[in-house]
């Protein structure tokens, strides 16, 4: 399903359906999927969606692969990444990359790699946190100084493989 007109407020409210790509006001999916949605605000409960662009998503047992927002609240839900231009709350959700302009309010949850400005948590797991000040509790296992020293010996050791490969590749 694709709705392209834009005149008046459009919007897609959904109930165990597939879709392909939706374009929208406002996108609801209920026990439902989408490959593709671009709308304003998305709403998705105990569904899926490929790639998500809007001013603000709002998961509830929901996952996703690619979330580009403003704003986002994830609640038992999991997701591959989220770039978020503002604020991100997570309740008991899992990302493998959150990366937010704004604040990132976490309860009981987990992320591989948080970047943030600011970080308020409450029993969190992160592997590599970076971020100008923490509140509250998040265990991270590489803090900002170890991800960047972490990452910088990752580019030195893959630099060095590249090398190797290529002088192999000569001979």
């Amino acid at each position: 399903m694709t709705n392209q007109s834009r005149g008046e407020p459009e919007k897609l409210d959904t109930t165990r359906e597939a879709v392909k790509r939706v374009e929208a006001d406002e996108v609801v999916l209920r026990q439902a999927g989408a490959q593709s949605i671009q709308a304003d605000t998305v709403s998705l409960r105990q569904g899926g969606v490929v790639h998500v662009d809007a001013e603000q998503v709002d998961m509830l047992q929901g996952g996703v692969v690619l979330a580009q927002t403003k704003e986002a609240r994830l609640t038992a839900s999991q997701a591959g990444l989220v770039q978020a231009a503002g604020s991100v709350t997570m309740d008991q959700s899992g990302a493998v990359a959150l990366v937010a302009g704004g604040a990132v309010t976490m309860d009981q949850s987990g992320v591989v790699l948080l970047a943030a400005p600011e970080v308020h948590g409450h029993e969190n797991n992160a592997v590599f946190l970076l971020a100008r000040r923490v509140n509250g509790h998040v265990n991270a296992v590489f803090g900002p100084r170890e991800s960047v020293l972490l990452g910088a010996a990752g580019g030195v050791v893959a630099g060095l493989v590249f090398l190797l490969t290529r002088r192999l590749r000569s001979r």
